[in-house]
């Protein structure tokens, strides 16, 4: 026997189970920051003042740099660096340069281009979380339709 299901109510489907997804992705990732320490938490929670992509990006390199502010920083010498910079591993996920023997990123340029994503560097997953929360920000105060209450 075929089942017989009406286009409208798939798409209901559909759109209800997209719905629900993106409630657990937001979940998850406003979890993920509410894991940090305080200090971290305060500056990655800035997000809910953020209302537009330009802002979002804004926001984003403000974090990073409060959050360099408050790396452990390390003379080089002491993480396997034989040079005079400073070395920090990521304060929010802990990884650190994928160089063998030398640990953390050179702080500040090395620890921004982690937090940021930029120039090719693999973005702390901690941070990618928190900027995927600040578009969905974004995303709710420019959508007069989309969901506010969260």
């Amino acid at each position: 026997m075929v089942r017989k299901v009406s286009h409208f109510s798939l798409t209901d489907d559909k759109d209800k189970k997209i719905r629900e997804l993106e409630e657990a992705l937001w979940l998850a990732h406003y979890r993920m920051i509410n894991l940090m320490a305080y200090e971290k938490e305060r500056i990655l929670s800035g997000y809910h003042h953020v209302e537009d992509l330009s802002s979002a990006y804004r926001w984003l390199g403000e974090a990073a740099n409060a959050l360099i502010k408050i790396a452990d920083a390390k003379p080089g010498f002491e993480m396997g660096d034989p040079g005079t910079r400073l070395r920090a591993v990521c304060p929010l996920c802990g990884d650190g340069a994928q160089t063998p023997y030398v640990e953390g990123f050179a702080v500040p340029i090395g620890l921004r281009r982690h937090l940021m994503g930029e120039y090719n560097s693999q973005q702390c997953t901690v941070m990618a979380a928190a900027l995927w929360l600040a578009r969905d920000s974004a995303r709710r105060a420019s959508d007069p339709k989309a969901p506010q209450a969260r």
